[in-house]
């Protein structure tokens, strides 16, 4: 894959649990909630495509579902989802890192809630993740400046 265009963020700085450095960071707020993101099990990298979204929101129009079946179609979506640029694999219960000791961050206290999860409406990007779309065209590269 090529380098992917660059985006400059608006962000905030946050010192990591594990190791105290600095880790800038951003966020996308995810609107139209529910909306399939996920963050890899490697890196910071996030799957973010407009096809999962489209998907799920044409079933939605047509009826309410459960939980268990948002889980799903969730876990469809990673079916086919590219590898995270190091290699790694995005995953439904993969969270940030600490781009320093490479340490998750604590995310829900540590709670895995699938309807937390589901219906989260941010997207947390750190400085240097690669927001991965459906097209090349639709991948960046996220660069946080703090004013």
């Amino acid at each position: 894959m090529n380098e992917p265009e660059q985006i400059i963020r608006d962000g905030w700085t946050l010192e990591c649990p594990f190791c105290s450095k600095t880790i800038l960071y951003t966020y996308f707020v995810n609107w139209f909630v529910p909306t399939p993101f996920f963050y890899s099990d490697s890196s910071n990298d996030v799957l973010l495509r407009k096809s999962d979204g489209e998907k799920v929101h044409e079933i939605l129009e047509n009826k309410k579902l459960l939980l268990a079946e948002l889980e799903i179609i969730w876990k469809e979506c990673l079916k086919d989802a590219p590898p995270a640029l190091d290699g790694g694999q995005f995953t439904l219960w993969a969270n940030v890192k600490c781009p320093h000791c490479k340490k998750e961050l604590p995310y829900n206290d540590g709670v895995k809630d699938l309807k937390v999860r589901i219906y989260d409406s941010r997207i947390i990007l750190i400085d240097g993740a690669v927001v991965v779309g459906d097209s090349v065209k639709e991948t960046w590269q996220i660069k946080v400046r703090v004013k």
